[in-house]
């Protein structure tokens, strides 16, 4: 019975990870001043989900087709989410446009990137798109970034929260272009 149980958490963690999206929202729509930091909160419980659920799954063989193609859709949703808030309510130390063109580019390059994996998938060649260290650098990137920028909703004294938010955001829509750079260029080679 215990281990029956103990199957299902991960996909519920991811299923837990997609289900704090509306609660982000639901913190900068609701609560004006607190809403920020309690955005972040959230964001950062819901990043421990997505820890969580993968080394409960590699850690007790507890892997599936569905965990393995739903938790990466339920991560790029989380940042999706968040990089969409802070366009609608932040108050970037920056010009805007620069925030909606890293909001872009990350966005854009996750959805390049989830396509590659999946006909790569279908092709045979899964193991070509396979996570590189510079797509877990930027992943880290991002998980810092995010928050820091939420946070700095709530908190627009800390201009230099802001600030540092900003340039990790930078760096992971670097990182993330270096990575489908590397990952479009594994596959072409693989192809050949």
């Amino acid at each position: 019975m215990k281990f029956r149980i103990l199957q299902y958490l991960p996909n519920t963690l991811t299923w837990v990870r997609v289900g704090l999206i509306p609660v982000m929202v639901i913190c900068i729509a609701l609560i004006p001043k607190l809403g920020g930091l309690l955005a972040a909160v959230v964001f950062l419980i819901a990043a421990l989900t997505d820890f969580f659920d993968g080394l409960l799954a590699r850690s007790y063989r507890l892997t599936s087709r569905f965990g393995e193609f739903f938790d990466p859709v339920a991560d790029k949703l989380l940042v999706a989410a968040a990089l969409l808030l802070l366009l609608a309510v932040a108050e970037p130390p920056w010009p805007r446009w620069i925030l909606a063109l890293l909001a872009g580019v990350i966005i854009v390059r996750e959805l390049a990137v989830s396509a590659m994996r999946e006909w790569s998938a279908r092709e045979g060649y899964s193991d070509v798109t396979a996570v590189s260290w510079i797509g877990k650098a930027k992943t880290a990137s991002q998980l810092a970034a995010l928050p820091i920028l939420l946070a700095s909703i709530s908190l627009p004294e800390w201009r230099q929260l802001a600030h540092a938010g900003g340039a990790l955001l930078i760096v992971a829509a670097l990182l993330g272009l270096a990575s489908m750079v590397v990952y479009l260029q594994s596959l072409l080679r693989a192809m050949d």
